[in-house]
């Protein structure tokens, strides 16, 4: 049976946390999925999804921006089929990144045909691309520790990624005039 998940934020006195939910064809919430119950990730400051993808084996990859340590940064979260928080990914569920120490707002991602994720965003240094590899540790010969700063032209901002039919990265972005 087809399900959609659906990760989004609402306010819970906090600024902002993620929710997970996932959704039976007739729009009704999946019972079988956190016992019917939606998962929230939350910390101190605010949180906010921007994408979702499914691994091969069927587990759910939650990617965001957070402030709990203070600053912007990257939260790649990961959960099991049953939408419990997989403490077998990064740290205890969930890996926090800092690209260029701060600033950071991911704006896409995309998980790979062999579970590995694809991050991509923008901070105050310019647009970066993070790469993980399926247990969410970042890549070692990817950029510089799983993060490559990139340049889109003067004053480019990276909007979406997705990878193309020979395995490509595509960007697509705009010039931001100040």
């Amino acid at each position: 049976q087809e399900r959609m998940v659906v990760a989004f934020v609402a306010d819970e006195g906090d600024g902002g946390s993620i929710f997970l939910g996932r959704f039976v064809p007739d729009g009704g919430i999946d019972s079988t999925f956190n016992g019917g119950n939606f998962q929230l990730y939350g910390g101190a400051g605010i949180q906010i999804p921007i994408g979702v993808g499914l691994q091969p084996d069927g587990k759910i990859i939650v990617v965001g921006s957070t402030a709990e340590n203070g600053v912007p940064q990257v939260v790649v979260l990961r959960y099991d089929a049953g939408g419990t928080l997989d403490t077998t990914f990064g740290t205890v569920g969930k890996t926090l990144v800092l690209p260029n120490g701060g600033g950071d707002t991911p704006r896409d991602m995309v998980v790979l045909a062999d579970g590995r994720i694809l991050v991509g965003g923008n901070n105050p240094a310019g647009p970066f691309l993070m790469r993980f590899l399926a247990d969410g540790t970042p890549y070692p010969t990817f950029g510089i520790g799983g993060v490559k700063t990139i340049f889109l032209g003067a004053e480019g901002v990276l909007e979406s990624l997705t990878i193309g039919a020979q395995g490509r990265i595509i960007l697509a972005g705009r010039r931001e005039s100040q």
